[in-house]
């Protein structure tokens, strides 16, 4: 999300010659409409559970669901103005901010309770390094690969935690002591 800010200010600024002004009008949309979203879409993957669903199952639905559309970050480099620019980075947003609200509730559902701590922190600790790289990467990246590679890698990211989500994330399993 961090990033997609200063995306949403960089590509209206520059790729669409947007006043400033205009950025100051607009560029708060796309994160309205993430929380919006992400609180839909978290009580749609809570609706899963009350009809029955498995919880963490529920949630991998619901992940996937919005992982789908992520990928139309790769068209923000080509799109012909504001309003379209606006649209798919405040479907991609509802993406990103859904995985953000919800990857939290997956460690909780899928470790051991006395584990939850560490590894968010853990993971947090990566995703923190994680930005600071891309980030360190992205501006001088932009000038020599451009911005349509950039936004090409950036597509298939949720895609491929998608896939790392169904085969590494798998519901914790209580250790039976039996008494011999």
């Amino acid at each position: 999300m961090v990033l997609l800010s200063f995306l949403v200010a960089g590509i209206f600024a520059g790729a669409i010659r947007a006043f400033l002004a205009q950025v100051g009008m607009f560029g708060w949309i796309p994160f309205l409409v993430a929380d919006l979203g992400a609180i839909g879409t978290s009580a749609w993957s809570d609706r899963l559970v009350k009809k029955g669903y498995d919880p963490l199952r529920a949630r991998k639905i619901m992940l996937t669901a919005t992982a789908c559309f992520a990928p139309l970050c790769a068209l923000a480099p080509y799109l012909p103005g504001a309003a379209s620019t606006l649209i798919v980075f405040s479907i991609v947003a509802v993406a990103c901010l859904s995985w953000l609200f919800t990857i939290s509730v997956v460690v909780a559902e899928a470790f051991p309770v006395k584990n939850v701590a560490s590894v968010l922190g853990i993971a947090g600790g990566f995703g923190a390094l994680g930005a600071v790289l891309f980030n360190s990467f992205v501006g001088s990246l932009m000038g020599t690969v451009g911005a349509g590679k950039i936004f090409l890698a950036m597509a298939v990211l949720h895609p491929v935690a998608v896939l790392l989500l169904w085969t590494m994330i798998k519901k914790e399993q209580p250790k039976t002591h039996s008494i011999t």
